[in-house]
């Protein structure tokens, strides 16, 4: 790990809770910045370990599904100074109440 530099870890399918606290707790007080996009076994408890690591500046959480809007708000209250780059898609809007009711089966399946 090049602590100077920061480190990434996006898209990595096995880093979870514990190995954010691992990497976050294990003494790199120069980790800068973390890049940890699309990893999706990531949740709120490793912003805690991310809040550890006194000199980061800057990560990237794009595209983590168990991260909520909640846990970056309280991270970025924590740590005010940390740039936190994040992803959350758009919500999917309620269905419209006037909206036309499909058929059952479809035109092709009625003609078999």
């Amino acid at each position: 790990i090049n602590a100077e530099y920061g480190e990434t870890l996006s898209n990595c399918e096995r880093i979870d809770d514990d190995g954010i606290r691992y990497l976050c707790g294990s003494g790199l007080s120069q980790l800068r910045e973390l890049e940890l996009d699309n990893c999706k076994l990531i949740s709120d408890v490793s912003l805690d370990h991310v809040y550890q690591c006194r000199s980061l500046q800057k990560v990237d959480l794009y595209d983590c599904l168990r991260i909520t809007r909640r846990g970056i708000v309280t991270l970025a209250q924590r740590k005010p100074a940390l740039e936190i780059h994040v992803y959350f898609p758009p919500d999917t809007p309620p269905a419209l109440q006037n909206e036309p009711v499909h058929q059952r089966v479809c035109k092709c399946c009625e003609i078999l």
